[in-house]
């Protein structure tokens, strides 16, 4: 996908999906925290942006997750760069350390994409298992959500196929739903992420779902955003994606290590990020 050269003095928004208050590692006021699913809970007092203003999809939350929050940022934000960070978590400059000083700054993510096209988490790797395998033994999902995104994706977009069988047959991606980019990138991906879900959501039962599995377009659109990708053929630019409330314990530094070669300690079966 070509895309135009970074202005040097561009507005950036890069929000941080939440659904409680939690303190914000950095003033930078290039991150928003934005509460999700704002419209089930009118009555909260937290003084964040909400989901629920503009357009939105705000009621969809136990089912779409964070991507209610991208949904939003899509539809309401004009910044020249939007990003979205998954719950408390950040895009960090470093693979050793949590300290808020590592968070990307504005400068950062300039630099990023003047020769990249978009800033994704390092890639967790499943030691035992395809994408595809993982989505099912996590305990989330299942086979029959994915059969129906293939066909959608198949019938709605035929020249995707390619590549999502590709992602599907890889032991990596990158998940969280979190992502740095340039407005056209960042809109022209959500449209097509957010067409395939729509068709996707009548046909998987979601009002009978109980559980993390009421979350299930929120893991699927975790599995989609490395099909776009592959398709476009961007160049990304991975960063460290870390939660600021990690405790920084000996087995937290073992883990960055690891997963600095794309190696995640989690043993048969899979911990999506969307655990809170």
């Amino acid at each position: 996908m070509n895309t135009k050269k970074v202005s040097n003095t561009p507005n950036i928004e890069v929000f941080v999906a939440t659904h409680k208050k939690f303190d914000m590692p950095t003033n930078d006021p290039i991150y928003k925290p934005i509460l999700g699913g704002s419209k089930l809970n009118p009555q909260s007092k937290l003084e964040y942006l909400s989901d629920a203003i503009g357009e939105n999809i705000s009621e969809k939350k136990m089912w779409y997750n964070e991507l209610t929050s991208l949904f939003w940022a899509w539809k309401n934000s004009t910044a020249d760069i939007k990003g979205l960070c998954h719950y408390r978590r950040f895009f960090f400059d470093s693979y050793f350390s949590v300290n808020k000083k590592h968070i990307l700054t504005r400068k950062q993510i300039i630099e990023d994409l003047e020769s990249h096209d978009i800033i994704l988490p390092v890639p967790y790797r499943y030691s035992e298992s395809t994408v595809k395998e993982a989505f099912s033994i996590s305990g989330k999902a299942d086979n029959f959500t994915l059969l129906v995104a293939e066909k959608v994706i198949k019938d709605m977009y035929p020249d995707y196929a390619e590549a999502f069988d590709n992602v599907m047959k890889r032991n990596e991606i990158s998940l969280c739903n979190s992502f740095i980019a340039r407005r056209k990138i960042f809109d022209t991906y959500a449209q097509w992420l957010f067409s395939i879900l729509f068709q996707c959501e009548p046909l998987l039962d979601l009002e009978n779902r109980e559980g993390q599995r009421q979350r299930i377009m929120g893991f699927l659109g975790e599995r989609l955003l490395d099909v776009w990708v592959e398709k476009n053929q961007l160049r990304i630019r991975y960063r460290m994606l870390n939660n600021v409330e990690q405790k920084k314990d000996i087995k937290y530094y073992v883990k960055v290590i690891f997963e600095k070669f794309g190696i995640r300690l989690v043993g048969k079966h899979i911990k999506d990020c969307s655990k809170l």
